[in-house]
């Protein structure tokens, strides 16, 4: 199986089998912080599949396929290097360590952090964006273990459109594979009325956007 995720992780390891999303899916959590990025999970994956997935307090039955979403740190996180460089506050960076490990019966996400779940549901979010639909009714994802932190305590995108021509649905599509990033994009007189739609995408998908417009001399 290739590596279908971007960036790509620091581990991924396909293990045969895969888990299959249907409505009324569970994803299960206790840690109350974690109730807004489990909100905009199961949006993003209706929006993507039309798949209502239902988030729950709490542990989800012994025998019931599921998405368990877990704060925790052990060894299994602890073999990921800490980031490189200073966060964009410039104070400690977040830990953002995270493991998604996906089987026939259940998908555990665990993390350091909230910010880690994120990351960790953004992967799954990927996978299932590029898993083969073969019903309107179910989406099957493989099974897979990634362990993943990111190289770099602040990451963005600039985008240069002034020089660079891209159209907007190429910039909304690469605004949608990377969620919760920042971005600055420069543009001229005439690409800043576009602008707008590209603003609300931003915000739908969690990302920061800086619109900057170019200026000219004389």
């Amino acid at each position: 199986m290739s590596n279908v995720v971007i960036p790509a992780p620091a581990q991924f390891d396909h293990n045969g089998g895969e888990f299959a999303f249907r409505s009324g899916t569970t994803i299960a959590y206790i840690n109350i912080d974690l109730a807004p990025i489990v909100e905009r999970f199961c949006l993003e994956v209706t929006r993507r599949t039309g798949l209502r997935v239902l988030p729950m307090t709490g542990s989800p039955g012994s025998n019931e396929p599921s998405i368990r979403v877990e704060l925790a740190t052990g060894d299994e996180l602890g073999v990921l290097p800490a980031p490189r460089g200073v966060s964009p506050m410039g104070d400690r960076p977040s830990d953002e360590r995270h493991s998604l490990v996906i089987d026939e019966h259940r998908v555990v996400v665990r993390a350091a952090e909230p910010v880690g779940v994120a990351r960790g549901l953004s992967t799954l979010i990927q996978l299932l964006a590029t898993a083969p639909s073969t019903s309107a009714s179910e989406v099957s994802v493989p099974a897979t273990r990634i362990l993943d932190a990111p190289r770099y305590a602040w990451r963005g995108l600039s985008l240069d459109l002034a020089r660079t021509f891209f159209t907007l649905e190429e910039v909304q599509r690469v605004m949608e594979l990377s969620t919760d990033t920042s971005y600055q994009l420069l543009a001229d007189g005439r690409q800043l009325n576009q602008m707008d739609s590209l603003s609300e995408a931003g915000i739908e998908s969690g990302a920061e956007l800086e619109i900057l417009p170019e200026v000219h001399a004389g």
